[in-house]
């Protein structure tokens, strides 16, 4: 590594924990108005799955999530009943081993929620930049991103034996 790339490394990784810092930050100033996921064992799963069915016309079936999603069967399983409970989503079942999720208007508004959060999240972090330092920024990061995709690594895996997901 290059001196110039060693300090960008280090950099990143300062930038990255303040970025983290104003997230939480952002989160304790902002309590959302929704808050019954904070009490779910995996807040990340259930958020994922409200913003899946979001994405698609609020409804998607079990076998979508686990392959076009990554879900893990236990997770998704733990998800439906907790989102359910809490009158989120509905679940109708296709067959023995396929159900329909559909979104309920508490779980539209749930979603609504989370991405106003995102944003003043994003504004937290970037507002300081002018709209074209944004996009340069952004086009340096999505060369990097297009760089690290291409490489011989099976991320998928990765993610799935670290628990990432």
């Amino acid at each position: 590594m290059t001196n110039a790339t060693t300090k960008l490394f280090l950099d990143v990784k300062e930038f990255e924990k303040y970025q983290t810092l104003l997230k939480k930050q952002v989160h304790l100033e902002n309590p959302q108005n929704y808050n019954e996921t904070s009490t779910f064992p995996n807040t990340k799963a259930h958020k994922k799955l409200l913003r899946a069915l979001s994405k698609n016309n609020n409804e998607l079936t079990s076998t979508d999530l686990i392959f076009k999603y990554n879900f893990r069967m236990s997770e998704l399983q733990d998800a439906i009943s907790a989102l359910t409970t809490n009158k989120l989503i509905t679940k109708e079942d296709i067959n023995d081993t396929e159900c329909k999720l559909t979104l309920t208007e508490k779980g539209i508004k749930a979603v609504e929620d989370f991405n106003q959060n995102a944003d003043k999240i994003a504004q937290a972090a970037y507002g300081s930049l002018s709209d074209d330092e944004q996009k340069q920024l952004d086009t340096l990061i999505n060369k990097l991103l297009k760089d690290y995709k291409s490489r011989d690594v099976n991320y998928s895996s990765l993610i799935d034996v670290l628990h990432l997901n």
